[in-house]
């Protein structure tokens, strides 16, 4: 069934899928690629930075940002500190723009201004020719959640983006401050910090499909092999909160249900043949983009291996998305013409499907700061309604 809510979600995608065309007329070029970024900024930062009361994470982050203190509020600052259990580098960086604004929507633009310029410099980096379909990219896998939803996550992230710069070229210090400084803004780049010592690794092409095929044997099999690990390691540890804590979540039908096969499950093992027989072929250009494949076999393994813990399938595999957001592009560049028409064709259908799952509840109705969005009230409102449905 077709969400109403889809619509514009589905007019700001492919507004950013035509500027990525181009616009000739014969052999004269009627808007410059400059030109076209131009138009693609304003959309995006229009779109994602001025949005209204979307997804359900802001009435988190709305309330905080009220009560945060300015930089000339010394006295309540430490009341502050400790009355929100975020990281303290988070914490800090919402005092650092509420000294400027008082203004939530403003905080949430310049939010996302900041994720856009540094996914403008990674873009950049690692796909100069091909940005816009980055974005794109970004925006059909995890992008919109990440800005719109995940507010500290999305930065950790992001520094995590800038510091593989520092992975490639095997500085460890300047990777180790980057993402230690994530941490400050979510623990879970403690994940990024293991990972200098094995993205740079050549992995056997041979292991990784015998890891593939047991990984699916156990997702369509739903082996709970994992909970029983945890509940072993648990136990003999013997932490009490610890032990309460692994109860709840793996003995929780709403945390720890397999996903079984859905459209996302098959994306993602087209995606996987697609990439495995690419640097197979050499198509891709492993020495390049040898972190990125990295990247992508991790993610698309927590989803086969990790299947009977939902919690984990729901906060871990945004850390290695941006593996999509280079590889595809990397893809599109390096296949014929008549196989571009195609590619792009199945993107639309999919995007269409993706963005129909993501808006279909009410808590995804799209409003603007600038013209015109629901009340705190009426969205708290429309929150708790679906909540409790």
């Amino acid at each position: 069934m077709i969400s109403l809510n889809i619509f514009p979600y589905i007019i700001f995608f492919l507004c950013n899928l035509l500027l990525f065309f181009p616009l000739n007329n014969g052999n004269k070029i009627i808007i410059y690629d400059k030109y076209k970024f131009i138009f693609f900024s304003i959309i995006i930062i229009y779109f994602i930075g001025f949005r209204g009361f979307i997804y359900s994470d802001w009435i988190s982050y709305y309330n905080a940002y009220i009560d945060t203190p300015t930089l000339f509020d010394k006295s309540k600052i430490n009341k502050y500190f400790d009355s929100y259990n975020w990281e303290k580098g988070f914490l800090i960086y919402q005092i650092i723009i509420k000294t400027f604004t008082n203004n939530y929507f403003l905080f949430q633009s310049i939010s996302f201004i900041i994720d856009y310029l540094i996914l403008y410099i990674f873009f950049k980096r690692y796909i100069p020719d091909y940005i816009l379909l980055g974005f794109i990219f970004y925006i059909i896998f995890s992008g919109l959640g990440l800005s719109i939803n995940l507010l500290r996550n999305s930065k950790s992230i992001m520094l995590f983006l800038l510091s593989i710069k520092y992975c490639y070229n095997k500085n460890i210090l300047k990777y180790m401050i980057i993402n230690i400084i994530g941490v400050f803004f979510h623990i879970s780049s403690l994940l990024y910090i293991p990972l200098y010592f094995i993205l740079n690794i050549r992995i056997s092409k041979y292991l990784i499909f015998i890891l593939y095929v047991i990984g699916n044997m156990i997702f369509l099999l739903q082996l709970n092999w994992m909970k029983n690990i945890l509940f072993f390691i648990v136990s003999k540890i013997n932490i009490q909160r610890l032990t309460l804590i692994t109860n709840i979540y793996l003995n929780s039908k709403e945390y720890s249900a397999g996903f079984g096969i859905t459209i996302g499950y098959l994306e993602r093992q087209f995606t996987f043949l697609l990439v495995y027989i690419f640097v197979y072929k050499n198509i891709i250009n492993q020495k390049r983009f040898n972190i990125f494949i990295n990247l992508f076999y991790i993610y698309s393994f927590i989803y086969l291996y990790f299947s009977e813990i939902t919690i984990v399938l729901q906060r871990l595999p945004a850390l290695f998305i941006c593996s999509y957001w280079i590889l595809y592009p990397n893809i599109y560049k390096n296949i014929s013409k008549n196989n571009k028409y195609l590619f792009l064709l199945f993107l639309i259908i999919y995007s269409f499907l993706r963005l129909n799952a993501d808006s279909n509840n009410p808590l995804a109705y799209y409003d603007n700061f600038l013209t015109g969005y629901k009340t705190y009230e009426e969205r708290v409102l429309i929150f708790n309604q679906f909540k409790n449905n």
